[in-house]
């Protein structure tokens, strides 16, 4: 994959979020240490850039319900729960 992810880097300590530093960040920086296992539980969350709120308009609020959908619908996830929301 090889991208870059640039901008302030947040990190959570007991529920809340700071700013550290402005960093540039590589897809294998950001890899390392981390791994997955198939067919365990995990939690996402995700945020729009700035937080602006874009499902407040239900066109754009339903994309991210159809990805959601078709990728269950093709069995590349399992979802037990996932809201859309602002």
């Amino acid at each position: 994959m090889g991208g870059l992810l640039q901008g302030p880097i947040y990190s959570t300590t007991a529920g809340t979020h700071h700013e550290d530093k402005d960093v540039t960040l590589s897809y294998d920086d950001l890899r390392r240490g981390r791994y997955s296992r198939s067919y365990h539980i995990y939690c996402l969350t995700t945020v729009t850039c700035e937080r602006r709120p874009l499902f407040t308009d239900i066109t754009v609020a339903r994309l991210p319900v159809h990805e959601l959908r078709r990728l269950h619908d093709e069995d590349d996830v399992i979802f037990l729960a996932w809201v859309v929301g602002q």
